[in-house]
Parts: C-alpha cells; structure tokens; sequence
C-alpha cells in the first residue's frame, strides 16, 4: 500500500504549480525607501537624452568654470604678434568657434607667433563675463583681469607698499575684480590683455578659441673663415647668420686669453666690436664682412679669445665658438713711439702698474741725446710723465693715456694721424646714420664731414709723399687711390642714401673702407714697381667709367624734363607762334655756351630743344625757359635726337669692357646689363617714348653702378697680391 502511494505521487510532481510569490519586503522596509533608487535611476536616464546630458566620465572630472552665453555681450579680440616678425595682427571675432570635428583640428586654431599680444574687449553686459585661458600644457586656467583693474591694483600697492609695478608681461593672481553691481547702461567697454607664449585655449562668453603658438628659436652665428689683420691694422670679421626673424644686432666679444690677474683694474673696458647686418636678412643665412679699427684699445697685441654673439628682437641670443689670435695692433717703425705706447699699455691693462709706467719712462730720459734727440718731443715725453705721476683719479688716468697714444702717432706719422682718426671717425658715424634709417638731412650733414675729412687725409698724404725719397715715391704712388676715384664712391653713396637703397650704400662704404685700409697710411710697399704701368691703366678705366656713369646721370635727366614738358604740351596745347619765336632767340642764346661747354658730345643736334637742354646745364633758368616755349613736335624732336648721345656712351661702355679684358679683368654680367638697356633706351628715345627711354636709362645706371663695385674688388685684390 505505501509503495502504491509513493509511485502515484511521482507522477503526480510534475503537475505542482509554485502559485504566486509573497514577498515579506514590507515588514522590513516600513517607510518604503526601496522606491527611491528606482526613481533616481528613471530620471538619470531620461535626462541622458537631453541636449545638456554628459556622459559617465563626467563624474570622475574636476567641475568647470561656468562659462554663460550673454547675447547682450560684444566681443572684439585679436592677437598681434611681435613688431620683429613683420606679420600682420589676426582677428579671432568672426572666427569658427564650433569645436572641431574628428580629424579636423586646424577649423578653431590659430596659430601665432610666440609673445603675441592678446587683447579681448568686451562691450554691453553687467560686466560679470569671464576671460579664461587654459594652457594646453594642463596648467591651472587663468582668469584675466580687465586692465582698469590691473592698472588700480597696481596703483593700490604701489600706495601701500611703495613697491614697483608688475613686471610687463607678469600676469596679476587669478581673481575676478570687484565693483558694485552696476546697470547694462552704466557698464563701460572692459578691456583684457594677455601675452601669449604658450600653447592654450581662450573661453569668452561660451565662444573659445584655440592657439597654437610657433616658438621663436634663438639666432645663430658663426665665424665665415678666420679673422684676419688688414693692412692698416683693422680687424676683419667675415660671419654668417640666420634667425627665423631676423638678427637684430650682432657684436663680437673679445676678452684677454692667459693668466689674468684677478686684483687687476683695467682702466678701458673690453673693446667694442659691432657687426655690420643687412637690413633685410629674415628666416635666411646672411653673410658679411666687418672691418674695424681696435689699434687704440689696450688690448692690441695681446692674445684674445673672440665670441660672436647675435640677438634677435626678442632678446634672444645666439653665440659661436670661441677663436683665440693675436689682436692687431699699430706697428711702430720709429723705436721711441713704440716706447711710449708700451708704456700707456702697461697702466692701461692695470692701473696699479702706473709706477713701472713712470720707471719706463725714466729709462727714456737716462741718455736723452741718443734716445730723443727732438727736443719737442723729449719735452712730451717728460710732460706725459709728469701727467701719469700726479694722477689720482680714473679721469686723469685715461687723460695721461690719451696723451701718450697722441705722443706716439705724433713721433711716428706727425699731423696724419689726426686726419686718419677724423676720417675714420666720419666713416663710423656714417655707418650708424645708414643702421638707424637716419633722415635724409642727417645723411647729407655727416656726408659733407666725410667729404672734409677724406680731403684732409688726402691734402696730407700728398704731402707727406712728396716730402719722401724719390725711390719711395714712385712706389708709394701705386698704393694710393686718387681722390676723384674716392668722390665718385661718395657721390654713389649719397645717390643711394637718398633714394632709400640704404643697405647698397652700407656695402659700398664698406668697400671704401677696405680700400683705406689698403692704402696703408702712406708708407711705401714693397713689390709692386711691376705693376705700376697696370694699375696706372686700371686708373684710367675708372675714370672712364665715372665718365660714362656722369654722362648717363645727366642724360636721364634731359630726357625726363623733355618727357615731362612734352607731357604737358599733350595737355595744354602748344604755346603761340610770338612766344615761340622769342623762345627761340632766347633759347640759341642760352644754347650755344652750353653746346661748347659740353666735351664729347654726338655731333650736331637740333638747335629747337637739344641746344637748350644742353644750355641748361649751365645757366638752369634759360634752359626751363626754352622747354617752356617749344612746341610738342619740337619736344618730340629733341627726345630723338638724344638717341644719338645714348649710343654713344653704349659704345664707349662697349669699348671699356674690351680694353678690362685686355687687362686680365672681368668685366661683369652689370656692365653686360648696362649697355644692353643702354640699346632699349636708345630705341626708344629714337621712337620719340621718353618714359621708356627714362626706364631704360635708370636701369643702366643701377646696372653700371653694380659693375663698378665689382670692377672695384678686382682692383683692391690686384692691390693686395702686389
């Protein structure tokens, strides 16, 4: 019976229904807080579907500033680079200031120059917008102050503290300033100005912008070859460098080289070597070439360690590696003038020195017939000394030096010495005037003290050759530049300070310079009576060439006043026939001395219109009034008959080219181009078109001028391997 019980059971089982579940939750939770978590969960997924919905990262993120769209607000910024780098500001206002789509991250970038200046103004509004920057290096975010609140802050700690004002570009703490609420109307526009030198983003009133800024690298220099002694005794410098933006200044620094003493008390300061740059050398390698004169410093003589250094506009600097040589110094032939420069050098390097100086000096006097026997100058020496003995100061000290230098220029070259430093002092000074971009009046001023200067080094050079031997003579004659080579040089210097080619007169005072220092102060050279009978031709060519340069000069400019008044006649009409008959008389007055008063000119020309240009080079006046009375045909006329002058100084350049070459001379691509737009000029002026005849002959004479500074540097080198 039992096991009949089990066995309907078991088939029973599979039929059992669990029925429905009795939770027991409410006898535990009597409040019923087991909803509030469901509901919570409802919520936060409904609001990840909205517009402001993050995601679950957000939670593990620090809280950002709230940044509030007020379209009330108008906001003007912009960036504007450094004035070195020549670029122009960049506005943001108007900008992409969506984000970026994915892969697209140059649509919200700008990218600026390091240390632009950010300026942010802010018009309308309560005056409660925020300006951050975020450094893109994950610094801590910086909110920027208006400059009104800067400037006050500034004002307030300067009253309590007495300290100085925030450094320029120091940013003030991160704090919003505070005022007292104010009305849209009564809010004035808010300025905010920050200096960008790093990478970040800026966020006004829910607009952001992102910057990227291009680092500014430091300049580099280097030596071109190795500094080199020039004839007289100058120090040459060849370098090269390059900046992204160009170096703006450059100098040498030389210091002593050995045991220095650290107790020693220089009296001159290390000696100042400036670079001569090119105004134009941005992101390229630039190469020049410096020649100064540190004969007069101490140091000359003496071994010396020599560094570049280059520094671009925002103070960056670039250094070489360091050359060591002997600094040149002036030679001495005459033994007492190397005697008392020894002695102002010892004192000079080391003011504690001052009695071994007087000791030299004493030795001089031990037998003054024999060792001075020019009473003048004896009776220098002995003044020097008296002068280094009761010194007491540095002002003194450098007084008894300078005397001494002048003693020792004077036992060795006499009165040439002080033309030389007046020569060079005019150089320099002209050098300076054409680096800072001197007014044209400035120029002209510090030309006509080099034109003095050049003249009295000159006047007595001539007269310290003649008062040589007549062995010496001969040779010393083939070293000197003769002085109508020199003004021609100055002349195309003025021209190009002038019509604001400041870099090409840079370089052709350069050239002048080099070839003073060739000349050697007037002392005779060895080896070069050989050449003599060359270089005496080679003169002859520059003087033919300045020829031909003067001619053209002169013939643009008859040509422009006929193009101009034949211009004016196109518009205004011919004069009448009486004025014209007056002006014609007049005009075979005024004409005829300036035909005859002209050497070397093409024939017969027309006597309406080339008579009187021709006149007016002597009398101005007579010459004006006689373009006043032609008429347009005999304007027209007179341009063509110019055409014959202009082949003829082509066929003289022609001619100057043939005779360098038999010199063993290259004349130069500048001379090919010159008589090549001496032929286009001619054309023209044969065709009666002035304007292209005055285009033609401007760009022979820039083209001549090209050839005559190559045509110089072949002569300077012919000099210095003879």
């Amino acid at each position: 019976l039992w096991k009949e019980h089990q066995i309907r059971m078991a088939e029973r089982i599979a039929a059992l229904d669990t029925g429905m579940p009795r939770p027991d939750i409410a006898s535990h939770d009597r409040f019923a807080l087991r909803a509030v978590p469901a509901l919570m969960f409802a919520v936060a997924l409904g609001y990840s579907f909205s517009n402001g919905g993050g995601s679950p990262a957000d939670a593990f993120r620090p809280a950002p500033l709230a940044a509030s769209t007020n379209p009330d607000l108008r906001i003007d910024a912009w960036l504007t680079p450094p004035s070195y780098t020549g670029r122009a500001p960049i506005f943001l206002t108007g900008r992409d200031t969506a984000p970026a789509a994915a892969g697209d991250t140059a649509s919200n970038t700008a990218s600026v120059p390091q240390n632009s200046g950010l300026t942010v103004r802010v018009t309308g509004g309560e005056g409660e917008e925020a300006v951050v920057f975020t450094p893109k290096s994950g610094g801590e975010p910086l909110t920027l102050i208006t400059e009104e609140a800067r400037k006050s802050a500034e004002e307030a700690s300067k009253q309590a503290q007495g300290n100085s004002p925030t450094p320029e570009g120091q940013q003030a703490k991160p704090q919003a300033p505070v005022s007292e609420p104010q009305t849209a109307q009564t809010v004035p526009p808010r300025s905010y100005a920050f200096n960008v030198d790093e990478s970040g983003e800026l966020t006004v009133n829910g607009q952001t912008w992102t910057f990227d800024v291009i680092p500014d690298r430091p300049p580099e220099i280097a030596f071109d070859g190795q500094p080199k002694r020039s004839v007289n005794g100058a120090l040459e410098i060849g370098f090269r460098g390059k900046d992204d933006y160009g170096i703006r200044e450059a100098h040498a620094l030389i210091e002593p080289v050995g045991p220095v003493d650290p107790a020693a008390t220089p009296l001159y300061p290390a000696p100042e070597y400036r670079l001569d740059l090119p105004r134009q050398n941005r992101g390229q390698e630039v190469k020049a070439l410096t020649s100064r004169s540190l004969v007069e410093h101490p140091l000359a003589g003496k071994r010396v360690r020599i560094t570049l250094i280059a520094k671009d506009g925002a103070g960056q600097t670039g250094r070489s590696p360091a050359h060591e040589m002997v600094m040149p110094g002036r030679g001495f032939s005459e033994p007492l003038a190397a005697a008392v420069a020894e002695q102002r050098q010892v004192f000079a390097l080391d003011t504690r020195q001052v009695p071994r100086a007087i000791e030299l000096n004493d030795a001089l006097a031990i037998r003054p017939d024999e060792t001075i026997p020019n009473l003048g100058h004896f009776l220098a020496t002995r003044s020097a000394r008296e002068r280094m003995k009761i010194a007491r100061n540095e002002e003194q000290l450098k007084d008894a030096a300078d005397y001494l230098w002048e003693i020792a220029l004077g036992i060795e070259d006499g009165d040439l010495s002080a033309a030389e430093r007046r020569l060079r002092d005019a150089q320099r000074n002209l050098s300076d005037a054409l680096e800072k971009g001197a007014g044209d009046q400035e120029i002209a001023a510090l030309m006509k003290e080099l034109r003095e200067a050049m003249q009295q080094f000159m006047n007595e050079l001539a007269q310290r050759m003649q008062n040589a031997p007549p062995g010496q003579q001969n040779m010393q004659a083939q070293n000197v530049i003769r002085q109508r080579d020199l003004q021609n040089m100055m002349d195309q210097i003025e021209n190009l300070a002038r019509s604001g080619n400041r870099d090409a007169a840079k370089e052709m005072l350069s050239q002048m310079q080099r070839m003073m220092n060739n000349l050697q102060a007037g002392r005779p050279q060895r080896g070069q009576q050989g050449q003599q009978q060359q270089n005496s031709q080679m003169r002859q060519q520059i003087d033919k060439l300045g020829q031909i340069m003067q001619e053209q000069q002169r013939l643009m400019d008859q040509t422009f006043k006929l193009d101009q008044a034949l211009r004016d006649r196109m518009q205004r009409g011919d004069p009448d026939p009486q004025s014209g008959e007056q002006g014609e008389q007049q005009q075979g007055q005024n004409g005829q001395p300036g035909q005859q008063g002209q050497p070397g000119q093409q024939g017969q020309q027309a006597q309406r219109g080339q008579q009187g240009q021709q006149g007016q080079g002597q009398n101005g006046q007579g010459g004006e009034q006689n373009t006043d009375q032609m008429t347009a045909e005999q304007l027209r006329e007179a341009l063509k008959n110019l055409r014959a002058q202009q082949e003829g100084l082509g066929k003289q350049l022609g001619e100057l080219q043939q005779a360098l070459k038999g010199m063993g001379m290259d004349p130069g691509q500048g001379f090919g181009e010159a008589q090549s737009e001496m032929g286009s000029a001619g054309k023209a002026l044969g065709d009666g078109q002035g304007e292209q005849a005055v285009e033609g002959q401007g760009n022979a004479l820039n083209a001549l001028r090209q050839g005559a500074q190559s045509m110089m540097q072949q002569m300077m080198q012919a000099m210095q391997q003879g």
